[in-house]
């Protein structure tokens, strides 16, 4: 199966583009977004296919194990390693193909994203609308900012993290389980960093 991904997907990225009402800009008041299930039921038709035979999820009792400590009011977070663009839509499928309680882990879960997500392309933003997230302001877009040439990016990146924070407080003593990929990007094997945690994480 080789192609670009416009030629492999097209009909799909119609589709959900068509369908989905999630925001480009993101702002204090819309750092937490609800997953959309009409983006979430045609993304799932494009990724079954894909799976390899046999594909499961291993441990749905640590799980299950977890989500109810998340319903007595604990503070759940699961950290998932990161290899590429669809570990989250795979962890989300495969809990809710796993039976038991699957279908409510997978509605549990919350997941921690960086705006890049929401602003940087349309059509990506259109597939992670599919699943709930809070949206941060990763402190690495700010690495080489001037504190006066880029003052209001900087004030723009503190309310957008504030939110982000009270937002995560609210949730997550509310029977949610936070999904955080540590490293905030995708491992890739030439990039050694790449494998190292974000200082959010902390």
């Amino acid at each position: 199966m080789l192609g670009t991904l416009t030629e492999l997907f097209g009909e799909y990225i119609k589709r959900v583009m068509k369908v989905s009402k999630v925001t480009t800009v993101v702002t204090e008041d819309n750092v937490y977004q609800e997953g959309d299930p009409n983006v979430l039921a045609i993304l799932d038709e494009m990724i079954e296919p894909l799976l390899l035979p046999g594909s499961a999820l291993i441990g749905l009792e640590n799980l299950e194990d977890l989500l109810a400590k998340a319903e007595s009011g604990k503070s759940c977070l699961l950290l998932v390693e990161h290899y590429s663009n669809m570990d989250l839509s795979l962890v989300d499928l495969l809990a809710r193909k796993a039976g038991g309680r699957g279908k409510e882990i997978a509605k549990s879960i919350i997941a921690m994203a960086g705006m890049k997500l929401n602003e940087d392309n349309p059509v990506v933003a259109a597939f992670t609308g599919a699943y709930s997230k809070i949206v941060i302001y990763p402190s690495r877009y700010l690495q080489d900012a001037d504190p006066e040439k880029d003052k209001a990016e900087i004030m723009r990146s503190n309310s957008i993290n504030r939110a982000a924070m009270k937002s995560l407080i609210r949730n997550k003593y509310k029977g949610s389980m936070i999904l955080v990929f540590p490293t905030g990007t995708r491992y890739r094997q030439w990039e050694p960093d790449s494998k190292k945690g974000v200082r959010e994480i902390d």
